[in-house]
């Protein structure tokens, strides 16, 4: 109900419908802001991030095609990509979310959880909260966009393909690799004893 919300307020944007925009940032500006401080680690920097990102999205509403969001995702993405090569800081992502129903197998966090829950447990949840952030932001931008927007924004394969310009198919399987390779980081960091 929420894309079709979102869908049809694009259309009213790029119309000009009075009060669409509005209604629009009510709806997204919470997430924006979240995805945005995910990536920078900076409250006021990712704040003007977002800001930025809806005032350019506004000035381009006429060329919107169909995917507002899609496009507004994009436009913080390349802003925050801008930012950080000037910055040249580590990118971590702050909390983890615990849902998690996608088909790539089993979350990076129902992973972690999996192994955690024997009595003789390794990390304790401010270390693995730690060790999950450090191995994700090793992890290549294009890892680190597609957790993001998969299993921290709750996004679909479908939205994430539309924002960051992608088939469906493609964002499966490269966030498959992804939870690959953060499982190997992750078994290099706990000594190898947690394969599945």
């Amino acid at each position: 109900m929420l894309y079709t919300k979102k869908k049809s307020l694009c259309e009213e944007i790029r119309t000009d419908v009075p009060g669409a925009f509005e209604e629009f940032v009510d709806l997204i500006q919470s997430s924006l802001l979240w995805y945005c401080l995910s990536r920078i680690k900076d409250y006021s920097e990712a704040e003007n991030i977002a800001q930025e990102a809806l005032t350019r999205l506004y000035e381009n509403r006429k060329k919107i095609k169909k995917n507002c969001s899609g496009l507004l995702f994009r436009i913080a993405i390349n802003l925050m990509n801008d930012y950080q090569t000037k910055k040249n800081r580590l990118k971590l992502v702050p909390h983890v979310r615990e849902d998690d129903d996608d088909d790539t197998g089993e979350s990076i966090i129902d992973y972690v959880d999996q192994i955690n829950d024997t009595p003789e447990t390794l990390f304790t949840e401010k270390q693995r909260s730690d060790a999950v952030n450090h191995i994700i932001s090793t992890l290549k931008p294009e890892c680190k966009d597609l957790i993001n927007l998969v299993h921290f924004e709750g996004h679909s394969y479908k939205e994430t393909g539309q924002i960051l310009g992608i088939k469906e198919s493609f964002v499966k399987k490269r966030l498959y690799r992804c939870i690959q390779k953060f499982r190997e980081t992750f078994n290099k960091i706990s000594g190898g004893k947690h394969e599945l």
